[in-house]
């Protein structure tokens, strides 16, 4: 299963996706991670376990003068949960930004997601799954384009480092 959210306002309204937030200046991204997933559903996560997967831009193109924005660099982790492993804080019940909810990897919600996460999810979720760069360009929800590639665990980290 994966816990995704589904989002109770803004431009997400209605669409589920996963734990997501802006880092702070200065901030690394793992204690990134550790804050948004607090922040939003009460989630105690252990940094050390968490796998960055895939490191994603993007890009939003002015929908009045077709100009591009400056890329959103994102930083996905996987954050694997085994056995008796006890998920410290998990509230499930929600809050006014969020709504939890665990979901069958095959039963994904995709057609309520952004567009870009049926590209990328099931590639990063298989056990051992690939590990990504990649760039979305959108125009409002639409997909423009896309471009993924598989990158070395090497890769990956050069990659997180001069983000």
């Amino acid at each position: 299963d994966i816990l995704l959210g589904k989002w109770c306002g803004g431009e997400l309204e209605g669409r589920y996706t996963g734990l997501l937030g802006a880092w702070e200046p200065g901030e690394r991204p793992e204690a990134a991670a550790v804050r948004v997933a607090r922040a939003l559903c009460g989630l105690q996560v252990d940094p050390e376990r968490l796998e960055p997967r895939a490191l994603l831009d993007f890009i939003e193109v002015d929908q009045a003068t077709g100009d591009l924005g400056s890329p959103l660099a994102e930083l996905q982790f996987l954050y694997r949960v085994g056995g008796s492993a006890p998920l410290a804080g998990l509230d499930m019940a929600g809050n006014d930004v969020i709504v939890p909810e665990w979901i069958a990897l095959d039963r994904v919600p995709y057609d309520q997601m952004p567009a870009d996460d049926a590209l990328w999810y099931p590639p990063v979720l298989l056990e051992g799954g690939d590990l990504l760069r990649g760039s979305f360009t959108f125009r409002g929800q639409q997909l423009l384009e896309h471009h993924l590639e598989r990158v070395s665990s090497v890769e990956l980290q050069e990659l997180i480092a001069a983000a």
